[in-house]
């Protein structure tokens, strides 16, 4: 692999992001997920909401369920990410996780469709042939520790 591809979900190499474009269809498909659901999310309307030629998307995800899986790990990445911030550690080395929670749950506060966004997204994954590691992902994504 060169240093302009990644493998996404499913094993798919496809072009790294050098533009943010992937970054951006990651959002746009969070942002039409948290506002309309997970069935108006097609590669269509994504690639509308991110302002890109629906052609384009293809550079970046092998298709649908490559790039729900981004999303997935995009909002698992970012709520780890803090909750690892926020962790203290006790004495005994043992992190505290009341305040990892904490810093977790403000995320999915800020942010109302957030919280449908996460439930319709693991749904999808456990109903989608192929993707029940997804929702497995999901699942041990939580655990801090």
């Amino acid at each position: 692999m060169t240093d302009t591809e990644h493998t996404g979900y499913m094993g798919a190499v496809r072009r790294k992001d050098t533009g943010g474009r992937r970054n951006e269809l990651i959002a746009a498909a969070a942002r039409l997920i948290a506002r309309e659901g997970v069935a108006a999310a097609t590669t269509r309307r994504i690639a509308a909401e991110a302002g890109i030629p629906l052609g384009k998307l293809h550079y970046w995800f092998a298709g649908k369920d490559d790039l729900l899986a981004a999303v997935i790990g995009a909002s698992i990445d970012e709520i780890r990410s803090v909750a690892a911030a926020a962790a203290q550690t006790h004495e005994d080395g043992e992190p505290e996780l009341e305040a990892a929670f904490r810093a977790a749950w403000r995320i999915v506060q800020q942010d109302n469709g957030r919280q449908m966004s996460h439930i319709e997204l693991t749904i999808a994954a456990l109903r989608t042939p192929g993707m029940a590691e997804l929702s497995k992902y999901y699942d041990e994504a939580y655990e801090f520790a």
